[in-house]
């Protein structure tokens, strides 16, 4: 533990490159599971941030961040069949949808998935944005781009988790690594969201920001400040090949 906290320090005053990550297998229950408390429930604005690697092509319902099964609120990004992406929230009239019209996650790449959302928004206000290890994340096109309506309905009960969040289906786990999860309790702009891609660090109203993969497969520590530290589920494994980020930098 003392080893690993001089580490924190050095990262945070002395920034270098290249991520780490933990290999989650798509048949698998692993994952990431950060708990519940009131930093993370029922978020009516958020940003949803991971650097993920795609190792084989994504089939439907591959969670990435979520909190929530069907029974309870969900919240989630996911990855979708044929390498697409997209969003849910339950709500009690309509739910909330954010659907691809592209297949824009690549396999054998590593790939920064951002969804940023307002419940009391607009549709066009809900947004996913995808990028590479070699280009700036854009905003994706949509065939379905829906705020939906009455209240969401509350995932305060369910744990987030990055990774398979059903222990009863191991077919939903991610197929290949994931590196970085981050989350706001605020829309980031086009402008953040890029800086968060090359040089991701806590800003304004992050509540959660863990570098999956530096403890190990031991506690994946939050470095928000608001102690959502990550349990390990399963059996992932190490990767040290991660994305070409700057680890430790600063605001």
């Amino acid at each position: 533990m003392r080893y690993f906290l001089i580490l924190i320090f050095c990262l945070i005053c002395s920034p270098v490159y290249g991520g780490a990550g933990l290999a989650m297998s798509s048949g698998s229950n692993n994952r990431i599971d950060f708990g519940s408390a009131s930093s993370l429930d029922n978020l009516s604005a958020a940003t949803y941030v991971a650097w993920v690697f795609v190792s084989t092509d994504v089939a439907a319902d591959r969670p990435i961040i979520k909190k929530g099964l069907f029974s309870q609120g969900v919240y989630a990004l996911n990855g979708e069949a044929t390498n697409k992406v997209g969003a849910f929230i339950n709500r009690t009239t309509t739910d909330y949808f954010i659907t691809a019209s592209g297949s824009d996650l690549t396999t054998g790449e590593w790939n920064f998935v951002v969804w940023t959302y307002d419940v009391n928004g607009a549709d066009g206000d809900q947004k996913i944005y995808v990028g590479t290890g070699t280009s700036n994340a854009t905003e994706i096109s949509y065939t379905l781009q829906q705020v939906g309506a009455g209240s969401a309905v509350s995932n305060a009960a369910a744990d987030l988790v990055a990774g398979n969040n059903n222990g009863a289906t191991p077919g939903q786990g991610w197929p290949g690594v994931i590196s970085l999860v981050a989350v706001w309790n605020r829309q980031l702009t086009e402008n953040e969201i890029l800086d968060q891609q090359w040089r991701p660090h806590p800003t304004n109203g992050c509540v959660l920001f863990s570098y999956i993969g530096h403890n190990g497969t031991g506690t994946q520590i939050d470095l928000s400040g608001q102690g959502n530290d990550g349990t390990i589920s399963g059996t992932p494994t190490e990767n040290f090949n991660g994305p070409p980020i700057q680890i430790g930098a600063g605001s």
